[in-house]
């Protein structure tokens, strides 16, 4: 019998923190948390503005050698908007916000576990 050794992925989420500048999104965040939290997918919210951003990341593996490996970072839209009402944001300013999320669905196929994202309003 052969054993394969899986990675399983990691998932960090947050609602998130930081303010939402308006030349880097809250993009900046992505760095801060790939510093403080070891994981192979990010998700944030807060900012109400949606992007991904994958990051590369250097670790060990299960032997013990130094491979590269590429993490994605998500920040997720709102399902709220008060944009041009008189709202908060529309007194701060703020652009229209980002609506919806992400779905994410992990399956194995072919001795990995892969991942398939889908973006919803």
């Amino acid at each position: 019998m052969t054993e394969i050794a899986l990675h399983i992925p990691l998932l960090f989420y947050t609602h998130g923190t930081g303010g939402n500048s308006p030349v880097t999104k809250g993009v900046i965040g992505t760095a801060r948390r790939q510093d403080a939290f070891f994981a192979d997918y990010y998700v944030s919210g807060h900012t109400h503005n949606e992007f991904e951003v994958p990051r590369m990341q250097t670790r060990l593996n299960d032997a013990n050698n130094i491979v590269k490996t590429r993490v994605h970072h998500w920040s997720l839209g709102t399902y709220q908007d008060d944009h041009l009402t008189g709202g908060w944001a529309d007194h701060k300013g703020f652009t229209a916000p980002s609506k919806g999320g992400r779905w994410l669905r992990f399956y194995y196929h072919n001795d990995e576990i892969k991942l398939e994202t889908t973006l919803t309003d």
